[in-house]
């Protein structure tokens, strides 16, 4: 396995990093369309998993496995979300 490093930014992106070589983001997740507040990671049925929040008041679901697809919209939040993270039951 690798070390990936994620980042959220202003920009409506998220990045994916590969911290020991360097340079550009290895992946970059686009389609949303506000700030991106913040983002978590897990890992379901061998696929890495990148949420992110953002100012629209939604939180999204991405699969950083197969190449950055949104998977689901999880909405239900009145105002921007601040942060987000995972955990497991």
């Amino acid at each position: 396995s690798e070390v990936r490093v994620v980042s959220c930014s202003a920009d409506t992106t998220i990045r994916i990093w590969d911290p020991i070589k360097g340079g550009d983001a290895v992946l970059i997740l686009t389609g949303l369309v506000t700030w991106v507040k913040g983002v978590a990671t897990f890992v379901a049925h061998g696929h890495v998993r990148v949420v992110s929040c953002a100012d629209d008041g939604t939180i999204q679901i991405w699969d950083a496995s197969a190449g950055g697809d949104a998977l689901q919209m999880l909405r239900g939040h009145s105002g921007q979300v601040e942060g987000v993270t995972t955990f497991v039951v």
